[in-house]
């Protein structure tokens, strides 16, 4: 069965980055959340409502027996680890998409960096360390100041909206973060976001339940920020919306990839962003801290150029059936 889930915020949330508050001399008062949960924030969140609804999940890990435990591995799977080459058991979910925006049944995807924008200009007798160039990248109308252009595009691709028209700041200000070692106030400053009343976040999930899936109130990110679960069946797939479309001569991540960093050698240009991910292992209930390491993944919306014949040496590189599984590493 393939659902449309879609999560619509209660409360300002705040999803965890590697930039936040920090310790000792790496403190900082600013911490921000990043606008999308993390594919397996979203797995996590999953994993634990379908426990709920099954009448399986219990607070302790000790309460559990041995039989209630092989019922958690069959529904859920086994501990997983994020890593390039492993391979994963995430028992009757069988297959998550990349977290998008819906917005009044229209479904919004973050448009590729400088994609409108962007072409290559043939320059003969140019130089570039002691290699001759044919073609550089130039990009329109590009102001360092204003960066990066950060929008959304409609799955038809008629329309788009900006991310202030989805996303909205909430700033939490305080003192007395932490007074362990001595007195004196210690301010902060957290941003918040929430969505545009018209929008959630939304994904596909393909699930073989032998129970149906509720709507119900989940709880997600650092604060434990509430959203409303919806669920409806669904007649269309991510590809369907997103995937399926034609772009000769580059290839555009609709999520955010964990690759091995020689995929630029196969690309003739690339415009990436790069997004630091923690991984907080679980291992039957307890945290297990040998295995919590940091990545660094391409972000969604990067863009990768290459000529025809090095296309499939790219999409080695990002094919990972584990990973592709619970929605990261797609692409077009």
């Amino acid at each position: 069965m393939r659902y449309l889930i879609k999560l619509k915020p209660l409360t300002p949330f705040f999803f965890g980055s590697e930039k936040t508050f920090g310790e000792g001399k790496n403190q900082n008062y600013f911490a921000k959340s990043n606008p999308f949960p993390q594919q397996t924030t979203v797995l996590g969140m999953l994993r634990k409502e379908l426990l709920i609804q099954a009448q399986l999940f219990k607070e302790h890990w000790n309460c559990y027996t041995p039989k209630d435990k092989q019922k958690i591995e069959d529904l859920i799977g086994k501990p997983f680890r994020i890593k390039i080459n492993n391979q994963n058991n995430f028992g009757k979910i069988k297959k998550l998409s990349p977290v998008f925006i819906e917005c009044k049944d229209e479904f919004y995807i973050r448009r590729p960096l400088f994609d409108s924008n962007f072409e290559f200009k043939e320059i003969t007798g140019q130089t570039f360390l002691n290699k001759s160039m044919k073609h550089i990248p130039f990009i329109k109308n590009y102001s360092p100041k204003e960066g990066l252009p950060d929008g959304f595009v409609a799955s038809d691709s008629k329309n788009e909206k900006t991310f202030e028209e989805i996303f909205k700041d909430f700033v939490k200000v305080g003192n007395a973060k932490d007074k362990s070692e001595d007195d004196e106030d210690k301010f902060f400053k957290q941003l918040f976001y929430t969505l545009s009343e018209d929008c959630s976040f939304a994904f596909f999930a393909e699930l073989e339940l032998d129970f149906d899936l509720n709507p119900a109130v989940v709880f997600m990110g650092a604060d434990n920020s509430a959203f409303k679960m919806q669920v409806q069946e669904a007649n269309q797939s991510f590809d369907d919306l997103f995937v399926n479309q034609s772009e000769p001569g580059k290839i555009t991540l609709l999520s955010d990839a964990l690759v091995d960093e020689k995929i630029y050698e196969h690309c003739k240009f690339a415009i990436t962003q790069i997004v630091d991910f923690r991984t907080i292992a679980m291992n039957y209930g307890k945290f297990d801290k040998k295995n919590n390491e940091k990545y660094e993944m391409l972000g969604r919306g990067s863009v990768l150029f290459f000529d025809e014949k090095e296309r499939n040496k790219i999409t080695e590189k990002l094919n990972n059936n584990s990973l592709q599984q619970i929605g990261y590493n797609i692409y077009r």
